[in-house]
């Protein structure tokens, strides 16, 4: 009896959520489980469909032209529970830059960005007077 050959297909790959996954970060391998990333269901890594587009089959991984230093942190984001910490190596713009990619939510950036000591100022309010309110909201 001859033995038979299973291929697996990205759909098969993705159903075992505590199998390793390993991610290409520009050359960078990085290893973790499934499982880890399925914390975060709204992210890009955290989605399976999303982060599908990414599979390499020829070498078993996912492949991003991101930044190295930048995967780190987000690494650690997944694996700590959310603790989000810009490595000092890495300047803030870009790597809000790379939070947006791998799609982490407004309000995740936002802390980080508060703890970084920016802040975003929010619109004064409109006012109550409907012709001033109007004339307010036209000019912003």
């Amino acid at each position: 009896m001859s033995p038979t050959l299973t291929t697996m297909t990205t759909a098969d790959v993705e159903d075992d959520q505590d199998e390793r996954v390993t991610i290409n970060v520009s050359g960078l391998r990085f290893e973790t489980r499934r499982s880890t990333l399925a914390r975060y269901p709204g992210t890009l890594l955290g989605n399976s469909h999303r982060r599908r587009q990414h599979y390499e089959p020829a070498t078993a991984e996912y492949f991003f032209e991101r930044g190295r230093h930048t995967f780190d942190a987000l690494l650690y984001y997944y694996q700590s529970g959310g603790n989000l910490h810009r490595p000092v190596s890495v300047p803030l713009d870009v790597f809000v830059d790379d939070l947006r990619f791998y799609q982490l939510d407004e309000k995740t950036i936002e802390k980080c960005c508060a703890n970084e000591g920016i802040f975003r100022q929010k619109p004064p309010p409109l006012p109550k007077n409907p012709f001033q309110r109007k004339v307010r909201a036209a000019t912003r």
